[in-house]
């Protein structure tokens, strides 16, 4: 049986969840996308679906419907 040490050998190994992106602190490790930017699927790639124009989002939003408008602002919802 493979310790976790042996098991997560490479940068593939381990990869950020949906609202995670790779840490400039180095391999292994993901932060949460920033404020006004989301990541819907897991993979060692960057936040960078922005919010619509005046809205913003908490740090670690996973999809547009994490967004909200910023102050003074209200939304349109078109279906």
């Amino acid at each position: 049986e493979q310790t976790p040490e042996q098991s997560m050998s490479l940068d593939t190994d381990c990869i950020c969840g949906a609202g995670y992106q790779p840490s400039a602190y180095g391999r292994g490790y993901c932060t949460k996308c920033g404020r006004g930017v989301f990541k819907g699927v897991q993979g060692n790639i960057q936040c960078t679906n922005p919010c619509p124009l005046a809205a913003t989002s908490d740090r670690g939003a996973t999809s547009e419907d994490d967004c909200y408008c910023g102050g003074g602002f209200y939304a349109v919802i078109k279906r």
